[in-house]
């Protein structure tokens, strides 16, 4: 399976972001899916047997469906399998999936950002809501942050064997959150598979 994200709401604003799932001869495997987001991190995290990609919408201020929600696909039968809503949302930063509580299941880890740098409107303060979602959509943590926080990583960096999320803010600032999940000595769950985006990192 290859999977495509088409964002259109830069170049037009009526136009939705759609995913696109082709087979290796790029045969599609079902209709586009409209996603509201080109970023996403895709996992079986509900051991359902179907493969899921997770991400916060990317529409600037709702966009053009007036939407502001987490959106999880089915990638195995090309649905949506659920939208949980939020309060705000602007640009997406790089999902990750992560035990954050400790139940030995991954959550997801998003993140919608307001930067003061790109986008960023004269007169209006910079925003990051970070949000973990359990994979049946219930957010179980919130938290804002002073910028964005465009890619969040999940790693232990003090040693006591329980990851980290270690948040690169736009302030000048790396804000570290504690978690009540082990760490493990597989690849860093953080975008690209390290933090030079170049591979995997154990």
């Amino acid at each position: 399976m290859i999977l495509a994200a088409q964002n259109l709401t830069w170049f037009e604003p009526r136009h939705p972001t759609f995913v696109y799932c082709v087979n290796d001869r790029l045969e599609d495997l079902y209709p586009p899916i409209h996603s509201g987001t080109p970023r996403f991190v895709v996992g079986d995290f509900d051991a359902d047997g179907h493969v899921e990609a997770v991400g916060i919408q990317d529409y600037r201020d709702g966009g053009p469906l007036r939407e502001w929600a987490v959106v999880c696909l089915d990638l195995t039968v090309g649905t949506v399998k659920w939208k949980r809503e939020v309060p705000r949302i602007w640009l997406t930063g790089d999902p990750i999936a992560a035990d954050v509580d400790g139940d030995g299941i991954r959550e997801i880890v998003v993140t919608t950002n307001y930067p003061s740098g790109y986008a960023h409107q004269p007169g209006t303060r910079p925003w990051c809501d970070l949000y973990v979602v359990r994979p049946t959509g219930e957010v179980i943590l919130r938290r804002t942050f002073p910028d964005a926080v465009m890619s969040p990583i999940a790693i232990d960096v003090d040693g006591d064997g329980l990851i980290e999320l270690v948040l690169p803010c736009y302030d000048g600032q790396v804000y570290v959150m504690p978690t009540r999940g082990p760490a493990a000595s597989e690849s860093w769950p953080l975008p690209q598979a390290n933090a030079c985006r170049t591979g995997s990192a154990t």
